[in-house]
């Protein structure tokens, strides 16, 4: 450990530069995997080019939380960044695995975003006539839009309060911890509810349709790790890890879902096949003809 001691009369800090194998190791990997999940959802959003199946709501919410997600872990643990003050790259890249571990999900939840407005339908019958909660619900590329150029202000926006808020209190002052508290309190109830939507819409096309699964199977255990890492590992706070865990359990709920739907098709085509035959057959039987 490495203590030093803070500029304009701040307390000491304490930077744990000495970092073990195991868990370097577990943070990179959680890093680099977490964006690799993503890449099924997004293929299969490139290659199928539809959204059938796939929530916005859902897309919002994943977008939004992890963007808060985001703001929240860089503000509550700003003193990484001062850590990295006289040590090499790499020292620094390691010691900042807490936030740079956030930044995939983020990334990737905003190309989905994009992706669902680029394929949504283009029909505009039926939609609301105005801009509204009512176009939340809509699938047409245009509410689409409306609602990616509302997540990206609104992304905009919070991080922009929290580098005024740090420039004009500075680091660790009560209104910046307040801050990250709030924007951390939203990221949870965001991911809390995150597949609600999903597995209702789900439940409705009773199939995954352009929803990938490859990525729910991938995700589970991954933020399982990451509620570990950022809760055990990094110490983080518990409004960082606990959207993680809940995510991990909808994604699970879904994932049973699309097994279910896909073992009834499963069954129902099976029906179909040897049943056909045996029809034939009969009716063969009868007209020999």
């Amino acid at each position: 450990y490495n203590t030093r001691e803070m500029v304009s009369g701040e307390p000491p800090l304490t930077c744990d530069l000495d970092f073990t194998f195991e868990d370097l190791f577990l943070g990179w990997a959680l890093t680099i995997g977490v964006f690799i999940s993503f890449l099924p959802q997004i293929i299969t959003l490139i290659v199928r080019k539809v959204v059938d199946g796939l929530s916005l709501f859902s897309c919002l919410l994943n977008y939004w939380g992890n963007a808060f997600t985001f703001v929240n872990v860089g503000l509550l643990q700003w003193s990484l960044f001062v850590c990295c003050n006289g040590i090499s790259t790499t020292k620094c890249a390691n010691n900042l695995l807490p936030i740079l571990q956030l930044i995939p999900p983020w990334i990737c939840c905003g190309i989905i975003l994009v992706l669902y407005t680029k394929y949504a339908p283009k029909s505009e019958e039926n939609k609301p006539s105005k801009f509204s909660m009512a176009s939340l619900l809509s699938e047409t590329a245009s509410h689409s839009l409306h609602w990616l150029i509302v997540s990206f202000v609104i992304t905009a926006v919070a991080m922009g309060i929290a580098i005024a808020l740090s420039f004009g209190f500075g680091y660790w002052t009560k209104p910046v911890t307040i801050y990250a508290y709030v924007i951390g309190i939203f990221s949870a109830i965001f991911q809390i509810v995150l597949y609600i939507p999903q597995i209702y819409v789900t439940y409705k096309a009773r199939e995954a349709g352009s929803l990938s699964v490859v990525t729910l199977i991938i995700q589970v255990p991954g933020s399982l790790l990451i509620v570990y890492y950022q809760g055990i590992v990094a110490h983080g706070s518990w409004s960082t890890w606990l959207p993680y865990l809940c995510s991990a359990t909808q994604q699970l709920i879904l994932i049973i879902q699309c097994a279910y739907y896909a073992f009834v098709k499963w069954k129902l085509r099976r029906y179909n096949q040897v049943g056909s035959p045996l029809l034939n057959s009969s009716s063969n039987s009868v007209n020999p003809s």
